[in-house]
């Protein structure tokens, strides 16, 4: 189920390519239905025709341009086409993260139910799931006795709902996916600014408004290194400022009280996580253009090229591992939700 098959109609395909190629417009002869289009696809557009000049400046293009030259021409174009289901993959990475925190917040054998659950309520259009089915799925016979027992604790962290006669269950998925998200951005608060700073951001996110004095009693630390740490949040975005004049004339005289807003928090968070993926490509572009330049005449056999390659290697693998680690980081926080 990674991958999908697709009946992409002519015109669609040649609508991708027509953009990049000033000289093609695509002309819709009327709207056909989508079972006759999709039997007679070649009949659903025409192609205005090219000019002689663009004709014959196809020699002078790219091997890439002339290839979508040839597509708008409708030259070869299969009716049948395979894509990547990209939905499936975050489906499946969706339940393992979600599988993943559970397993290491609540338990293993928590984590086991749960995949479970996921696992048969995506084949009901309720997302209920019946307990003697769930028991059935279950592979460990000690897991299914003590099955009542794991669902209360699922139920107390907020994950599942047991109907009141304990016969269905729904998993929280809203909750669930949410969870997942707060957890990624808590730990790259604790490696970027420290356990004690992440103990700040976790009391502020409860929504409430509180003075440097009152954070420091409820987290048992000296309102100095308070203020230090919660203006290094506020320095990134992690956390929220907000002047509250003690009287009505605003003499001058105010109360300074801190909160923080996971949505705004994870939207800064998902910028920046964009900003360091460009960087980095543009990083890997410029390396390899250097090896390009540096390379370029040198006979591959030789030492001074070989050398060469390895470096570039190790830089190339670094770089890609970096952007693909930032990019699964990205992926959590955009696309679990749909």
């Amino acid at each position: 189920a990674l991958v999908s098959f697709a009946r992409l109609k002519r015109s669609d395909l040649i609508k991708r390519v027509a953009p990049q190629l000033p000289s093609v417009r695509i002309l819709d002869t009327n709207d056909i239905d989508e079972e006759t289009s999709s039997s007679s696809s070649s009949e659903s557009f025409s192609l205005e025709s090219i000019s002689a000049e663009a004709r014959l400046a196809q020699a002078d293009l790219s091997s890439e341009e002339q290839e979508l030259f040839t597509l708008a021409n409708g030259i070869g174009i299969p009716e049948n086409m395979w894509a990547i289901n990209l939905s499936q993959f975050i489906k499946i990475w969706k339940i393992k993260d979600c599988v993943a925190l559970v397993s290491e917040k609540v338990g293993p054998i928590a984590g086991t139910v749960l995949d479970a659950l996921l696992s048969l309520s995506e084949n009901s259009e309720l997302r209920m799931v019946d307990i003697a089915h769930l028991r059935d799925r279950l592979p460990d016979k000690a897991l299914k006795t003590d099955l009542q027992q794991h669902l209360s604790a699922l139920s107390n962290e907020g994950i599942i709902t047991v109907s009141g006669d304990s016969r269905t269950v729904v998993v929280r998925s809203l909750e669930l996916v949410s969870a997942v998200k707060r957890n990624v951005i808590e730990k790259h608060v604790n490696e970027k600014f420290g356990t004690v700073s992440l103990r700040l951001f976790r009391l502020l996110l409860s929504g409430k408004l509180l003075e440097e004095k009152q954070i420091g009693d409820l987290t048992l630390r000296q309102v100095k290194e308070v203020r230090m740490r919660l203006y290094e949040l506020l320095k990134h975005e992690f956390v929220l400022l907000q002047e509250v004049p003690k009287t009505n004339d605003r003499s001058g005289q105010a109360f300074y009280l801190w909160t923080a807003s996971i949505q705004r928090v994870q939207d800064k968070f998902e910028q920046n996580l964009c900003a360091m993926i460009k960087r980095l490509t543009l990083r890997l572009k410029s390396e390899l253009e250097t090896f390009r330049e540096e390379t370029d005449g040198v006979e591959p056999s030789s030492t001074a090229f070989q050398n060469a390659s390895r470096k570039m290697q190790l830089v190339e693998q670094a770089l890609q591992s970096s952007i693909l680690r930032i990019s699964g980081i990205f992926m959590i926080l955009a696309c679990y939700d749909r």
